[in-house]
């Protein structure tokens, strides 16, 4: 396995917001937060990309609205 000095933080990294994390939902929120603030520190800005949804797909705020619906 080629190994350099960023993948070893990229790992370390994603085992410490592993750790702390409770489930994947929250695990994906710290990933989030910690890019946003190493692109501010470097002085950019992340921008996603406005992908088509799939026929069937639900939008993230409906997935918000029926997820305490659906319990």
């Amino acid at each position: 396995m080629i190994e350099s000095e960023i993948l070893k933080e990229k790992h370390r990294t994603q085992v410490e917001l592993s750790n702390e994390s409770a489930s994947i939902h929250e695990y994906f929120v710290r990933s989030h937060a910690a890019a946003m603030e190493i692109a501010e520190s470097f002085g950019f800005s992340l921008q996603y990309a406005d992908l088509p949804r799939r026929q069937g797909m639900k939008t993230r705020i409906s997935l918000k609205q029926t997820d305490g619906q659906s319990k």
